[in-house]
């Protein structure tokens, strides 16, 4: 018998009888976890030993110069790479060696849209007040 996947709310379950409504929980904590994740081409290393997480309802921003493996991160989360060494976790499971459908996430690149006028924290707090998303504070490092 195949076992669909069902999301109710930030819950995942899979669903064995759709006709009598059991369910049987699979994730009801959404969350990305890197551990330790390595991923070399060649002899450079895009991404060297970086470990997050970043937990449900929350959102979080990958910022840095061209080149330092913040979209071979991404790339690494969805399934489209695979690391040298370390865990990729989603939802509390090992993902590591999961195809990108197996994940059932996704990832789009979006074009260059940028206020020139603003600096990078006011260009993140502006897209976020647009998304509707509250800003806490900001930390410049």
């Amino acid at each position: 018998m195949k076992i669909a996947p069902q999301r109710i709310g930030h819950q995942v379950f899979l669903s064995r009888d759709r006709d009598c409504g059991r369910r049987t929980r699979l994730i009801d904590y959404v969350a990305i976890k890197l551990d330790h994740v390595v991923k070399s081409w060649g002899p450079a290393r895009a991404v060297d030993g970086v470990s997050l997480e970043a937990e449900q309802g929350s959102l979080l921003v990958l910022l840095g110069p061209s080149g330092c493996g913040k979209s071979t991160t991404l790339r690494l989360i969805a399934g489209l790479e695979q690391p040298d060494s370390g865990t990729v976790m989603i939802g509390g499971v090992d993902v590591t060696h999961l195809t990108p459908a197996q994940r059932r996430i996704a990832m789009v690149f979006q074009s260059y849209a940028l206020f020139p006028h603003l600096s990078v924290a006011e260009n993140i707090v502006s897209a976020c007040a647009c998304a509707g998303c509250l800003v806490r504070s900001v930390t410049r490092g």
